[in-house]
């Protein structure tokens, strides 16, 4: 089965390549996945799997080159089992944490045993978030969405607390949302601080639902339907934050391909991948809907994209307007 594998990556030792490193982690790998596959119900609390699971996580925090990261993913056995891989741990995530919510007996969020780890991860996130969208402000009636909470909304009661702006959180799943909302209650944050709505992510309104700031948590399938479902329905400024892997990381999660960031810069003109660990990255976009920006040397202006129809604007009036609040936001931002 490794036999191509270990060929390749022993030609390549030359180049800097540790061979036992990468096929310690390929076998590992498919250790975990034919686990995944045996269990009639996989949990990341089985076990087997959370053995396995753990196994895979030691050998991908190890220091990987770039060389030795493109090999691994590039590797017949994790092309061949990739897309399914992401199913079963989804789907294995989903169910732990229902039990693990069902189960919770606390009172409060610090009871959790991995409050630590979210709280200092969701501190980074909002101070990359205040730098990159410093301007956002939040209206009485508006709120944060936070898209796939799950039934343990850990994340978005943190951003809560952290910030005191209300959270929504958006979940497809009914058993899920209703057990979110225990765990809520339970917690002791009150329903106008955080609500938990039952709709399709790709099919929410965000406008009605007054979100300007949009959070895709990583675990979430279709992230680039999200993204431009949360372009399409915004108006005005915005932010959205999407969680994502990063080298390998993209091993158990689906990351954010070149080709869905390029999908919607008709909604966003600017965006930045910023690094929140050796595994993982949080990509931040920002703009103005059905407008680009165009950087010139002494100013920037927003400029029609070359398919006029992408503007959506019923008469050049309307634009104009835009334009004039436009350049006030960034009179505002200097």
């Amino acid at each position: 089965m490794f036999q191509q594998s270990a060929i390749s990556i022993v030609s390549g030792s030359s180049s800097g390549i540790d061979g036992p490193k990468l096929e310690a982690s390929i076998r590992q790998y498919v250790r975990l996945y034919s686990e995944l596959c045996c269990a009639d119900k996989p949990s990341l609390d089985d076990a087997p799997i959370h053995k396995e699971h753990q196994a895979l996580i030691r050998l991908m925090s190890l220091p990987f080159t770039d060389d030795e990261v493109n090999a691994l993913l590039c590797s017949k056995e994790v092309r061949h089992r990739q897309d399914s891989m992401w199913q079963h741990l989804r789907q294995a995530k989903k169910r732990a944490k229902d039990r693990r919510s069902f189960a919770f007996g606390g009172n409060r969020l610090e009871d959790l045993k991995d409050f630590l780890l979210y709280d200092n991860l969701v501190e980074c996130e909002l101070d990359k978030l205040g730098a990159f969208g410093r301007k956002i402000i939040l209206k009485p009636t508006e709120s944060i969405a936070f898209v796939g909470g799950g039934a343990m909304p850990v994340s978005a009661m943190l951003i809560q607390r952290k910030t005191g702006l209300p959270v929504t959180c958006i979940d497809d799943d009914e058993g899920t949302v209703e057990l979110g909302k225990e765990f809520i209650r339970k917690c002791g944050f009150s329903s106008e601080l955080m609500t938990y709505r039952c709709a399709s992510p790709t099919e929410y309104n965000y406008r009605l639902g007054r979100n300007p700031i949009v959070f895709i948590n990583g675990s979430v399938h279709d992230k680039s339907g999200i993204m431009r479902r949360v372009g399409q329905s915004r108006r005005g400024k915005r932010v959205l934050a999407v969680r994502g892997p990063t080298r390998t990381g993209v091993l158990i999660e689906e990351p954010i391909g070149a080709r869905q960031v390029e999908g919607v810069y008709s909604f966003f003109d600017r965006h930045t991948d910023e690094a929140m660990s050796p595994l993982y990255r949080i990509t931040f976009f920002s703009g103005y809907p059905y407008m680009q920006v165009r950087l010139h040397r002494r100013n920037t202006h927003p400029v029609p994209p070359d398919n006029m129809s992408r503007l959506r604007f019923e008469t050049i009036r309307q634009y104009r307007w835009l334009l004039k609040r436009w350049y006030k936001e960034m009179a505002n931002a200097m």
